[in-house]
């Protein structure tokens, strides 16, 4: 795990990404969308919390979820439920963890390679169990 600079780089990353989400939100008009949800744990612990945000890989939109506390995920574009348009996307996990006795922030980075691929007119479900044993990067801020 690295140092509070590199997770700063990480948040900047994705206050960027979130900024260029709200001002497309007009953006591309009849694009489809298409459902995408799953669970996320973290080495093969369900995360109670924190964000998923699926950068695509193609400068198309970004997509957004809040995890809930049973470790699920609805991602979002525009509104509650409107799910993602068809693409790939990157992942990046952002959620606390107790870390020496103490809950720490985390960002987490899918690993080179890693891709989601959301389906039009499929139930995109995905489940992502972000682990550094199999190449994400994890950047503790303590």
């Amino acid at each position: 795990m690295k140092g509070s600079v590199v997770l700063d780089r990480a948040l900047f990353s994705v206050i960027c990404s979130l900024g260029l989400f709200v001002i497309c939100l007009g953006c591309g008009p009849g694009v489809e969308l298409a459902p995408c949800e799953g669970t996320v744990e973290f080495e093969g612990v369900p995360l109670t919390a924190g964000k998923v945000l699926l950068t695509s890989t193609d400068k198309g939109q970004p997509a957004l979820a809040s995890i809930e506390p049973d470790g699920r995920y609805e991602l979002v574009t525009i509104n509650v439920g409107d799910g993602v348009p068809p693409g790939s996307y990157h992942v990046t996990v952002i959620t606390d963890i107790e870390y020496q006795g103490k809950m720490s922030p985390i960002a987490c980075s899918c690993p080179p390679g890693f891709e989601l691929t959301v389906e039009a007119g499929q139930d995109n479900e995905f489940k992502l169990n972000v682990s550094e044993s199999d190449g994400w990067e994890v950047v503790l801020d303590n």
